[in-house]
């Protein structure tokens, strides 16, 4: 029996593109499959279901029994529902002073459990947190300047190689 290889190429880079194409299409109201308003009720949002579902325990559990197209979360404010959005399309989220508190009660009611670690971590933390850019306990870098994140990377392929042995 001939012995064969199988060779795999792994896009390290493909997760981020992919975030940036669903975010786009979120912001283009393209195939977005849900209008999402908080309990103030003057702002909604467009999402798609399977990336709410893939962040959110409480709208994988939702969405799992219900297809409703629209949904209200009244007891999460404007600002934390923004800012866990954002999350979920960039891997990106923005703690300050001012947001911290709403986003932690939105995380903890959307059950999005690595968000509530950071944000007890953030709040119970000293006033100004060092940091060194290295990841946290969840993997994500961190950074304290407004708006700032890690330099973007450009990963090459990588060419995995495995040999099947049908003999052995």
């Amino acid at each position: 029996m001939a012995t064969g290889a199988t060779h795999i190429y792994e896009y390290l880079s493909l997760p981020e593109s992919l975030l940036q194409q669903l975010d786009q299409q979120r912001k283009d109201g393209f195939l977005c499959d849900i209008t999402l308003k908080t309990s103030s009720g003057d702002l909604s949002w467009t999402a798609h279901k399977c990336v709410l579902s893939a962040f959110s325990g409480y709208f994988k559990s939702l969405l799992a029994t219900n297809e409703a197209s629209e949904v209200q979360l009244d007891p999460v404010t404007e600002k934390g529902f923004s800012a866990l959005l954002d999350y979920m399309y960039t891997a990106k989220l923005v703690l300050t002073k001012e947001t911290a508190q709403d986003i932690l009660v939105a995380a903890g009611f959307l059950e999005i459990v690595n968000v509530l670690s950071d944000c007890s971590t953030y709040l119970s933390g000293p006033e100004e947190q060092p940091v060194d850019n290295q990841p946290n306990t969840a993997g994500q870098k961190e950074t304290t300047e407004p708006g700032g994140s890690a330099p973007p990377t450009q990963p090459q392929p990588v060419k995995l190689d495995r040999v099947f042995c049908f003999m052995c």
